[in-house]
């Protein structure tokens, strides 16, 4: 009976994610009052097939842009997630690349945080399907654009020290399943012998509503089963490469929870039926005394910090998650609800309405 009950849901989560993202991007705004830099791989993988398709590391920045990032202390790389496209209308894009870079900008300033801040952005927009293909897909070119990052991240080292002498500190910040490009990143990091030579490490990871398992933070000590191709055990290059990392969690994030209960049992479930059984480290994590867990790890609870608000970016939808069987009545109902609400949340005239989670991320960067 479970089995069937959650094929019929994963059913009509199918339709609602595609209705959702038809709907969500109708309409876009000129949201951006500034360009935020950005660091792009896209159109270097198949979407169809997850193949690499070109040789180039990454699509570089301007030697001018670069030249005053490197002038300044720090930065902040941002990777985002899923089902999110570059610019313009897309059918399989729940977000927009460019008006997402924007709106945390705005929350990080919001924040008291006015450093640089660079947008990562890769081949998140794969296809809906209901096998779930479009999302083993968007996991895999995930994984694969953490050597991209990585290659950027040192090249970013390198060019600062030749050009500036500044060793400049590096923050890393993802969300969803921008979470395993990061994780793959510093994997990548770790085996890469001139940033191990260089001494160089981030000074901090922060992964917002994370969508990747909860296990895959713990070292490798083989006490847990593990064979998944795309998958992986990140606790080693955690505590290798980052000084401080930050896991914020949201317990009632509608998009990776389980729905549990009859007044929940017809909203859409999204992360338990693409990946089974496994729980999602932004929804429910290991606590930091499991064994195997990196010292420098921290679980952070930010779901209060979600604000009870249907359209994160006000791109005129009124909802980022109706309901399947109504898309005019929204599922988000609550706190901690909105997936899309952690890097902040807009106006009716685009101006910050609420930073999100982003004064809890500069927090923790005020102690490091």
């Amino acid at each position: 009976m479970r089995y069937l009950a959650n094929q019929n849901n994963f059913i009509y989560t199918i339709l609602i994610i595609t209705t959702v993202f038809t709907v969500s991007n109708f309409l876009y705004f000129a949201w951006a009052d500034e360009t935020i830099p950005i660091v792009s791989t896209r159109g270097h993988f198949d979407k169809l097939t997850g193949d690499l398709i070109s040789s180039q590391p990454y699509n570089p920045l301007d030697n001018e842009i670069v030249d005053s990032i490197c002038m300044r202390n720090e930065v902040v790389v941002y990777v985002h997630g899923v089902w999110t496209n570059e610019r313009g209308y897309s059918e399989n894009a729940a977000e927009n690349a460019e008006e997402i870079y924007e709106r945390l900008n705005m929350s990080l300033g919001d924040s008291g945080y006015n450093y640089p801040l660079i947008g990562f952005s890769w081949d998140s927009d794969t296809t809906i399907d209901i096998e779930g293909e479009g999302w083993n897909i968007a996991k895999l070119i995930a994984k694969e654009n953490g050597p991209k990052l990585a290659q950027f991240l040192l090249g970013l080292k390198n060019y600062c020290i030749e050009h500036y002498d500044n060793n400049i500190d590096i923050r890393l910040v993802g969300h969803s399943l921008g979470s395993r490009v990061i994780l793959s990143a510093l994997d990548s990091l770790d085996n890469n012998n001139e940033w191990k030579l260089s001494e160089f490490k981030l000074l901090t990871v922060n992964l917002l509503g994370g969508a990747v398992d909860n296990y895959e933070v713990l070292k490798n000590t083989n006490d847990i089963p593990f064979n998944d191709n795309i998958k992986a055990y990140y606790g080693n290059a955690i505590q290798n490469q980052v000084t401080n990392f930050y896991n914020m969690y949201n317990y009632e994030d509608d998009v990776l929870e389980e729905k549990i209960g009859t007044l929940e049992w017809y909203e859409p479930q999204y992360y338990p039926f693409y990946e089974g059984d496994d729980i999602a480290i932004g929804q429910k994590p290991l606590s930091k005394t499991t064994p195997g867990m990196p010292s420098n790890y921290e679980n952070i609870d930010v779901q209060n910090q979600i604000i009870y608000e249907r359209d994160a970016d006000n791109d005129g939808d009124g909802c980022d998650l109706p309901n399947p069987f109504n898309p005019f009545v929204c599922t988000i109902r609550g706190v901690g609800d909105n997936h899309l609400g952690y890097i902040g949340f807009r106006n009716s005239d685009n101006s910050l309405m609420d930073n999100g989670a982003i004064d809890k991320v500069v927090n923790t960067w005020n102690l490091s």
